[in-house]
């Protein structure tokens, strides 16, 4: 009995491991790749302000991981919470900045705005910025000795270099700044700067580049942001001197043969004999102004024969004086009756007259 029972265990085993191997193995599920999401982008500053007159927007994207080279990113630029596009383009690391032209190269209406980035349908980095409405101005301008000094209203005698400051708001980074002083027609000096902040303030010196020391009077200076003025004013160099008045006062007009060192007439004369060579008419004046202008007219017979201009330089007391001569072909005097008139600036005019006689024979 035994015997015959483990015979019937020994066939069950064995038809069971035939059963097995006749039975097909199942094949291995395929492997699931999950896509690796590109790496984020962030920028420099959070947000940022334009100026009005902004036509484009430039950033510097820093990536958060290795960027593959194959990867492009789409961005938009938008009004925000608006849908509507307004300029897209596209951007990868090898162009280093995203630049970013404003439609038909015009500013963009004061106003919030958001430039968006995209690998596909994944959101890579955003950048929000504001188009201020407020105009580019100097909000401060002041003059001053010293760069770090306080503001003074105008400047001592003998300055040789000096200061303006200033303070800006709502320029657009790069801007030129043009800064000039000028007195009458005279340029003191000329400065070209350029602002790289939307707002900030600086400092600008000004001489003459020979090092002159600047005059009394009055100077202007001019600030041209842009290409428009946008600031300026006038500042007065030194006191204002004290104005002498001069009331001149002179003789009696004389005639003479000639004049002594000290400006006196040497053997003043009306009848002149005739040889005579030269005829001397002067006057002793006092109170005579700095560049006090004269001037004489001479006449014989009625008819002009000699103008002199003079000016008049020395002290305010002194002689006015000209003389009338004889030519190399005719070194003596036409005999005849003469007179000559000297006019000194706002006074009355003097007058003297004169007669050469002519030659008798003995």
């Amino acid at each position: 009995m035994m015997g015959h029972k483990s015979a019937k265990w020994w066939m069950a085993g064995w038809a069971l491991v035939l059963l097995a191997s006749c039975t097909a193995s199942p094949e291995p599920a395929p492997a699931v790749t999950t896509p690796t999401p590109p790496p984020g982008l962030r920028f420099s500053t959070a947000s940022a302000e334009l100026c009005r007159e902004a036509t484009q927007l430039r950033l510097q994207p820093l990536v958060d991981a290795a960027w593959p080279a194959e990867l492009v990113a789409a961005w938009t630029l938008k009004v925000a919470g608006d849908d509507v596009a307004l300029a897209s383009g596209e951007w990868s690391p090898e162009q280093h900045d995203l630049f970013v032209a404003f439609p038909q190269g015009a500013p963009l209406p004061p106003g919030d705005y958001v430039l968006t980035l995209r690998v596909g349908d994944a959101h890579v980095g955003h950048y929000p910025f504001t188009v201020r409405a407020d105009e580019a101005q100097l909000t401060s301008l002041s003059l001053a000795l010293t760069p770090a000094g306080p503001g003074i209203g105008h400047l001592p005698d003998g300055t040789r270099i000096f200061y303006l400051r200033y303070a800006y708001d709502a320029i657009c980074p790069g801007a030129p700044l043009w800064v000039t002083v000028s007195r009458e027609d005279e340029t003191i000096c000329t400065r070209s700067l350029s602002l790289a902040e939307t707002r900030g303030e600086g400092t600008v010196a000004c001489y003459r580049e020979e090092g002159v020391p600047l005059e009394y009077g009055s100077y202007r200076a001019t600030l041209t942001l842009m290409g428009e003025k946008v600031g300026g004013f006038t500042f007065l160099v030194g006191e204002k001197p004290v104005e002498t008045v001069y009331r001149p006062v002179c003789e009696p007009l004389f005639t003479a043969l000639g004049l002594t060192p000290a400006g006196e007439p040497y053997r003043p004369l009306e009848r002149f004999e005739w040889y005579t060579q030269g005829v001397y008419a002067g006057t002793h004046c006092r109170d005579l102004p700095p560049q006090a202008t004269w001037e004489t007219h001479w006449y014989r017979q009625g008819e002009e024969v000699r103008v002199h201009h003079g000016v008049w330089v020395g002290p305010t007391e002194g002689v006015l004086w000209d003389s009338l001569t004889g030519t190399d072909a005719a070194p003596f005097l036409r005999y005849g009756t003469y007179s000559v008139t000297l006019t000194l600036a706002d006074t009355t005019p003097l007058s003297a007259s004169f007669r050469v006689y002519p030659y008798v024979r003995q």
